[in-house]
């Protein structure tokens, strides 16, 4: 190992060549590496859905769920699954086990579900997928006094040119009709002919078709034979023949053909004007700025070829503000590495400054080959481990170079003193930069989705202490080998030469002071109060768990991070007239415009850019994404100016926007949403689950009124609202002797009110549904049930009333089951500035929900959404650490070959924590899930100074030196290292903590967990860690006592083989 150091130290030309190759590598990898604003995470689910025509959601259930269901249940790889059931469909979403092969479990899951034959013959095929791991990165829209067809068809030709595009994958559009040829019979004509919907559809299917129809093979050739007749339009349609008996009857002559859009509609506006919308989205592997670059420039290039009328926009992009936050955190990144410098240059000589700041420059820049060679990514969570890193990684230069300056001094030569220096401290720094990637491992496996986007950051700090450590060992030394010694006369000093050392050299001179004068003689006034000294900080210990437990310092799982969206999102009973729907969501974009009116914002510019309302399907959360379709959803999405321009924040505008719109009658739910970080979900979600319905609705009822009683707490809504009446018919005993099935009438029923599916047809790039079904006045006529007729196999022709009777009940609007029982969820918004979620989940889970499981035995309540999402979390978070520091106690036990000197140094861990605490009490801000997370890491951090101390003392002990001396000189000689791996840490991150731009709000907390602790656990190290020292002598000297002389002071220190043990008084 020395021979090998020897050559490094030697070797400047080696060392000037891997430098070079770290640095270009980075360099070249950053230029194609993926830039997106968070990571992007598999969900790890596979999801079956199977579209059921017709069918309400009970039908679905017993037809569709449960065969699947039983399908899946029990198989190898499945962690979880649920379903839901809704009016013309059904889903089930499969969570994975982690790590388990997911194309596999596809497979067989795919198999299992093709394998069911009892599926209703109504039903399409299940359409099964696995989670697509894409990102919404802009939205377009399409706006024009045109047809809504003429839209549509121009949109397309948009979607076309932009898949065409080399950096863009992904386009969809939403906000329009499918095409439909809706062929109408009225029953009169019906009748009038003699003819039944379903002989209707019969001629149409027969005669409507393609079909190969082999080969001849003559002598010379090969002839293809095809039949020719499938029809595209109505007027190809009309000439169908759909009865010969007594005369020849054609489709046109029967039914009117509407060759045109779906009967459902979809009302969408940009700004006021009928809209389609083309939603661009990004894969895991493609840059957000170059997919947004291509795209204005496409906008760009069709200026001038709009049709008349016609208009083209941005409706958002998201790429705007994922440049500005990287900046924003570039900027802050390039602020700590000058402040690390600057800290560096200031204590340090300016040659031992320059190489220990560029071994920063070298680790950062050359880890980003080993980040992306990790699938790792540029976005927030990354920067933020790049910040983060900027002044630990200088720790490990900073021990070595501080060392080799010291034997400069000493009067060695640079080439020994690089030698000696590194020798002296290369196994501890080896030893801390491993315990501090282990601290950081289990932040790689945090089992949540929150654990998902942040395990990129333990990716970036662990890849750049791995660079760091590299360059330290086999880069540095070679650098400071060159040092100039004492032996260096003033005169031969250039005048540049010092004016660059004049400050670090004043420097020099008040450290030795602080040392000398003030840090040696309190440390040795503490070694003798070290009893009282340690009563002090496990007071400090108290206080702080004081601060938490008394409810001054809080928790929440995330702050709410200020963005550029807003969302209304509004539902009414199931069957509500579209017009009624859009009536309402009118009334909430001109809420919105009358607040944007009276806000006035900092620059002075609109607080709106745009506004999409949308009626007869829902808007979701998320810019740009679309939720379930039904004339009884609407809602309206707003893109605000930019959060620094604008200076009111997105919650604020929510709350103006829900007093402006008032009470709203007759709605289901009506949710406002104004911010883009953590779940969209509501902060208090609560699952019921159970077989027995009736005893889940009266435990909903309960949990209601129990969250109606805290203050702070609204909108609480559960999901088992009823849907819209059904008319239930059942055939009354008369039908038999009439030959009427309960099959003809079901059928004939479906294929009156909803329509009978005759085929479909790809019409340039969409495919066409052809429909048989009564007319539009029939089917919107409650009347016409009157004059219904039910026809046999005969023919025969019988009045419904007379062979069926009907209840009108209440439906389901859609029913949730998860692992095969119902699951009703009672979800709650509250209002932080009068009560946290923590408080109210900790109060019911202790109290209310244990009374609700003993009263209601057979149900099971459980909590989802954030409180899930915590629990998950802290679970493998407190595993993980548990592990790191069983892992970090085994290397420093092997290093110090004692059992119970690390844990002395284990002992600043907690200390560290309190200094974590007391930084968010003092700045104000409550601890989070990123905060804690943080103190995970900061357990590798905090003990890395104190691994180096007590190497040293040990080393003074070896040498013969009284242990109460050694602990002093120990101190002495480590002091420098300590403060300046301390200050330039805290240095690096203090321009996050002071950032005030609302971006940085979701990472600020773990800066405070690392400024803080280490902060306060450097002056536990440089006086706790002495004191601890001695006491644990003083408990061996009491166990060992009589193993000693009187008076007698030994030197040596060995708690293993139990050799001398030292007194110190």
């Amino acid at each position: 190992m020395k021979a090998l150091l020897k050559y490094f130290v030697g070797n400047s030309v080696l060392a000037n060549l891997l430098m070079l190759i770290l640095l270009l590598s980075g360099i070249i990898t950053a230029s194609f590496m993926v830039r997106e604003e968070m990571p992007n995470v598999s969900t790890d689910r596979i999801s079956i859905n199977v579209a059921y025509p017709g069918a309400d959601p009970e039908e679905v259930v017993e037809g569709v769920i449960k065969r699947i269901e039983e399908s899946i249940s029990g198989m190898e790889g499945v962690a979880k699954f649920s379903s839901e059931a809704f009016e013309n469909g059904g889903s089930t979403s499969i969570e994975i086990d982690r790590g388990y092969d997911v194309e596999f479990l596809l497979d067989r899951v795919r198999n299992a579900v093709n394998s069911i034959s009892n599926f209703p013959i109504d039903s399409e095929t299940p359409v099964i997928t696995s989670s697509r791991d894409s990102e919404a990165l802009m939205a377009l829209y399409m706006s024009g006094s045109v047809s809504e067809k003429a839209l549509k068809a121009w949109a397309f030709r948009v979607k076309d040119d932009l898949l065409a595009l080399q950096e863009v994958s992904q386009v969809e559009l939403t906000g329009h009709r499918k095409d439909e040829i809706s062929i109408e019979v009225s029953e009169r004509k019906l009748r009038r002919y003699g003819l039944s919907l379903s002989q209707v559809a019969n001629a149409i299917k027969q005669n409507n078709l393609n079909r190969p129809g082999g080969l001849i093979k003559g002598e010379r050739d090969e002839l293809r034979i095809r039949t020719i007749g499938r029809k595209y339009t109505d007027q190809e349609l009309s000439s169908i023949v759909v009865s010969n008996k007594n005369e020849r009857i054609t489709l046109d002559e029967v039914a009117v053909i509407n060759d045109g859009l779906e009967e459902d509609r979809i009302i969408t506006t940009v700004n006021g004007r009928s809209a389609i919308i083309a939603r661009i989205s990004k894969t895991k592997n493609e840059d957000t700025i170059r997919i947004a670059k291509s795209v204005h420039q496409y906008l760009s290039s069709i200026e001038g070829t709009l049709p008349r009328g016609v208009e083209i926009g941005i409706l958002f992009d998201n790429s705007d503000s994922i440049r500005y936050q990287i900046d924003i955190l570039i900027e802050n990144g390039i602020t700590g590495l000058i402040v690390v410098f600057f800290i560096l240059w200031l204590f340090l000589n300016a040659r031992l400054s320059f190489w220990t700041g560029m071994g920063i420059l070298i680790s950062v820049v050359g880890s980003i080959t080993l980040i992306w060679a990790l699938d790792g990514t540029f976005n927030m969570v990354s920067i933020l481990g790049f910040i983060l890193i900027l002044g630990i990684v200088a720790d490990d230069a900073i021990v070595v170079g501080e060392s080799i300056a010291w034997h400069r001094r000493q009067g060695k030569s640079s080439f020994q003193a690089a030698i000696d220096g590194f020798e002296e401290v290369g196994l501890p720094v080896v030893l801390a930069v491993l315990t501090t990637i282990i601290a950081f491992v289990p932040l790689m496996y945090i089992d949540s989705m929150l654990g998902r986007f942040i395990r990129f950051l333990p990716m970036v700090v662990i890849s750049c202490l791995v660079v760091s450590l590299f360059e330290c060992f086999a880069i540095l030394p070679a650098h400071l080998s060159h040092l100039p010694g004492p032996e260096q006369k003033e005169g031969r000093k250039s005048l540049f030469y010092r004016l660059i050392n004049f400050l670090p050299e004043m420097m020099e001179q008040l450290m030795t002071f602080i040392v000398d004068r003030v840090y040696s003689p309190l440390l040795s006034r503490i070694l003798q109060l070290r009893y009282v000294f340690l009563c002090f900080t496990i007071t400090l210990l108290m206080l702080s768990v004081g601060l938490m437990q008394g409810g001054l310092l809080k928790f929440e799982m995330l702050p709410e991070r200020d963005g550029f969206y807003l969302a209304s999102i509004i539902e009414f009973p199931e069957g509500t007239p579209i017009k009624i729907t859009e009536k309402t969501v009118k009334d909430i974009e001109e809420a919105i415009i009358r607040v944007a009116q009276r806000s006035d914002t900092i620059s002075g510019e609109p607080l709106i850019k745009n506004i999409m309302a949308i009626s007869g399907q829902a808007p979701d959360t998320e810019p740009g994404e679309m939720g379930p379709v039904g004339s009884h959803f609407g809602g309206v999405q707003v893109t605000l100016l930019d959060a620094k321009s604008r200076g009111i924040h997105t919650s604020e505008l929510a709350q103006l926007w829900k007093k402006e719109l008032g009470p709203v009658y007759g709605v289901k739910s009506l949710r406002f949403t104004g911010t883009v970080m953590g779940s969209a979900d509501k902060p208090i979600d609560i699952a019921i689950h159970g077989y027995d319905m009736h005893k889940i609705s009266q435990a909903v009822a309960l949990l209601k009124e129990k969250l109606g009683e805290y203050e702070g707490v609204f909108d609480i809504e559960s999901d088992d609202i009823y849907g819209r009446d059904e008319m239930q018919f059942r055939l009354k005993p008369e039908a038999e002797t009439l030959g009427i099935t309960l099959k003809d009438m079901a059928d004939q029923l479906f294929n009156g009110y909803h329509g009978k599916e005759v085929l479909r047809v790809q019409r340039d790039k969409e495919e066409v549904k052809i429909n048989v079904r009564y007319t539009k006045q029939e089917r919107h006529d409650l009347d016409s049930l009157d004059h219904f007729i039910i026809r046999n196999s005969q023919g025969l022709e019988v009045p419904l009333s007379v062979v069926a009777e009907v209840t009108i009940v209440p439906g389901s609007a859609s029913i949730t089951r998860v692992e095969g029982m119902r699951r009703v969820s009672v979800a709650a918004d509250i209002d932080p500035a009068v009560i946290l979620e923590d408080d109210v989940i900790d109060e019911l889970s202790k109290g209310f929900l244990q009374e609700m499981k003993i009263k209601f035995p057979e149900l099971k309540i459980s909590l989802e959404g954030e409180a899930e999402e915590r629990r998950a979390s802290l679970q493998t978070m407190f595993f993980g650490f548990f592990v790191a520091i069983l892992s970090i106690y085994i290397i420093m036990a092997s290093l110090f070959r004692s059992y119970l000197q690390p844990l002395i140094i284990l002992v600043t861990v907690p200390f560290g924590i309190i200094g974590s605490i007391w930084g968010h009490y003092t700045l104000g801000w409550n601890l989070t899930m990123i905060s804690l997370f943080g103190m995970v890491g900061l357990t590798g951090i905090v003990i890395n100074d104190a691994i180096v101390l007590i190497e040293r003392i040990n080393k003074y002990i070896r040498e013969g030196t009284p242990i109460k001396e050694a602990v002093r000189q120990g101190g002495v000689r480590r002091f420098r290292a300590v403060m300046l791996t301390s200050i330039t840490t805290i240095g690096g991150m203090t321009p996050l903590i002071i950032e005030n731009d609302s971006y940085a709000t979701t990472l600020i907390p773990m800066a405070i967990t690392i400024v803080f602790g280490i902060a306060f656990a450097t002056v536990l190290t440089l006086f706790l860690i002495p004191s601890l020292f001695l006491i644990l002598n003083d408990l061996r000297c009491l166990i060992h006592r009589q193993k000693f002389v009187p008076g007698q002071e030994l030197t040596a220190l060995d708690p293993i083989n139990n050799e001398s043990i030292t007194t110190s008084k």
